[in-house]
């Protein structure tokens, strides 16, 4: 008898006590993305980042980057969503036998405010990795937050780190390779506002794709192809340690140009590549470069200070009127899985009447 009264106490404890609700994806829907810069891919047939009760698409204007590290890089994201500004960051690195690994992954937490970080694995253990510059792919993947209370989706996962992009050697085995960091076919944009600019590095290959470590017999020299459209400025770029970035030994070429823009327009940046022991251009290569206006900064002009909200605007209205009727709908679930609990306590507790009653009613007449 005591086992009955334990079972049955067990289970209207369990029915009764509060669960979260999460937001579902709707089953009828895809959201398809494809994010790419000249080093980096993400793709995925059905995207959707969950945190909470959020759900986040990444579907409005992502701006799309990338660290062009030689043995370190990253896909980095940045859109605005439900008026909140959310990150996605991939990190790769080159593991050794031509591999790459996926090594942290991370987001925004839906506050705009701090990072939530993620396992590297799947939920079914999987590690990202492969070929450098080629693609990892499965069908479907999930990444679990470390605290559990977050999740990537991913149908048809797609994702491809260190694309190799590099020009053709020169007659002469080398190779320039800007290392720009924006998305794929994008254009350097740049103002003209003299405080503004713009720095790309140079990194001399030779025929192989390697790195060139000993650059003491070379010489960067960079110029604008239009000097009233833009100008340059070289520099080295040295470490703490006395070498220099990507591996490169001291003394430091000039491998970095700093770019600022003159007059709106557009001009490509040369770079000749010149060894010095016979002053031949062993390589070179160009980029562009679009200059546009600066925006204008009226002065200000005296004007009455009121405690007056704004006013919002029609657009403003009617987004805060769609994710009203989306909470309400939440809640409209949320209040029906309730009253289904309780009809089912209702049901559980007339039986359990029932059945006491029976018992009882069995012993009484013994």
């Amino acid at each position: 008898m005591k086992n009955i009264f334990r079972t049955l106490f067990i289970i209207t404890l369990f029915l009764l006590y509060p669960r979260q609700a999460f937001a579902q994806y709707p089953t009828n829907t895809t959201n398809p993305v494809i994010w790419k810069t000249a080093y980096n891919e993400f793709s995925s047939s059905n995207f959707y980042i969950q945190i909470g009760e959020k759900l986040f698409l990444g579907s409005d204007s992502v701006r799309v980057s990338s660290d062009p590290g030689v043995d370190r890089s990253t896909l980095e994201l940045i859109w605005t969503e439900k008026g909140i500004e959310m990150r996605m960051n991939f990190y790769f690195e080159k593991i050794g036998n031509g591999m790459w690994q996926m090594y942290d992954l991370r987001t925004y937490n839906a506050t705009g405010s701090d990072w939530i970080y993620y396992n590297t694995n799947d939920s079914n253990g999987n590690q990202v990795k492969s070929l450098v510059g080629q693609r990892d792919f499965r069908d479907e993947r999930i990444f679990i937050s470390k605290d559990g209370k977050a999740k990537i989706f991913c149908k048809d996962c797609s994702i491809t780190a260190f694309i190799s992009n590099t020009p053709p050697p020169s007659v002469y085995g080398y190779i320039i390779d800007f290392r720009i960091g924006l998305a794929q076919n994008e254009t350097i944009t740049i103002s003209n506002d003299p405080n503004t600019g713009y720095g790309v590095n140079a990194v001399l290959l030779d025929s192989s794709g390697s790195v060139v470590k000993d650059q003491s017999d070379f010489f960067y020299t960079w110029k604008p192809e239009n000097e009233s459209i833009l100008s340059t400025t070289p520099q080295s770029v040295p470490y703490p340690d006395g070498n220099c970035a990507y591996g490169v030994l001291a003394p430091c070429p000039k491998f970095n140009v700093e770019v600022k823009g003159i007059n709106p327009g557009i001009s490509k940046v040369l770079l000749d590549v010149t060894r010095k022991s016979d002053k031949t251009v062993v390589a070179s290569n160009a980029f562009t470069v679009r200059v546009i206006e600066k925006k204008s900064n009226p002065s200000p002009t005296p004007s009455l200070v009121t405690t007056d909200s704004p006013i919002p605007s029609r657009d403003n209205v009617t987004s805060q009127l769609k994710e009203l009727q989306g909470e309400v709908g939440r809640l409209s679930e949320t209040v029906r899985q309730q009253q289904t609990d309780i009809s089912l306590i209702q049901k559980i507790v007339q039986s359990l009447q029932a059945f006491l009653e029976r018992l009882f009613g069995q012993s009484s007449q013994r």
